[in-house]
C-alpha cells in the first residue's frame, strides 16, 4: 500500500469511529425519549426491544449512557489519532485496528444492556 491509500484508510477508520458514536449517542437520545413510538427504520431493532413502546423507550434509555461513555472515550482518542497519521504507520494502523474493535464491543454491550432493559419492561403486568 503507499503512503497516500494508508493515510486514507486510517483517516477513514478514524472518522468511522467518531461517526459511529456520534450516530449511536444521537439514535439512542431520540428514542429514549418520553413518547417515542417504535419505528421501522432507526434504533435498537431487537425482539425486546420492539415488544412494546415502553420497551422500545427503556431499551434505548438503558443503552444512553454507555453510548454516551464510548462516544466521550473513543471519539477524542481518534481525534487525536488523527494528528499522528503518517508520522508512525505502525502504531497508527494497530490503534486504529483496537478503536474499531472497541467501539464495536462497547456498542454490542450497549445492545445487550438496552435488551435485558427493555425484557424487564416487557415482563411487566
Amino acid at each position: 500500500m503507499d503512503r497516500w491509500t494508508e493515510q486514507f484508510v486510517a483517516w477513514s477508520s478514524f472518522g468511522g469511529v467518531i461517526f459511529l458514536c456520534a450516530t449511536f449517542v444521537i439514535i439512542c437520545w431520540s428514542e429514549s425519549r418520553p413518547g417515542a413510538r417504535r419505528t421501522s427504520g432507526v434504533g435498537i431493532r431487537l425482539p425486546a426491544t420492539k415488544a412494546s413502546d415502553e420497551a422500545w423507550v427503556a431499551g434505548h434509555a438503558a443503552a444512553l449512557p454507555l453510548a454516551k461513555y464510548c462516544a466521550i472515550v473513543l471519539a477524542p482518542l481518534s481525534v487525536v489519532m488523527m494528528c499522528f497519521v503518517g508520522l508512525v504507520p505502525q502504531v497508527v494502523m494497530v490503534v486504529e485496528s483496537v478503536l474499531v474493535a472497541v467501539s464495536l464491543a462497547w456498542l454490542l454491550v450497549a445492545t445487550a444492556v438496552a435488551s435485558r432493559a427493555a425484557t424487564a419492561v416487557a415482563s411487566q403486568p
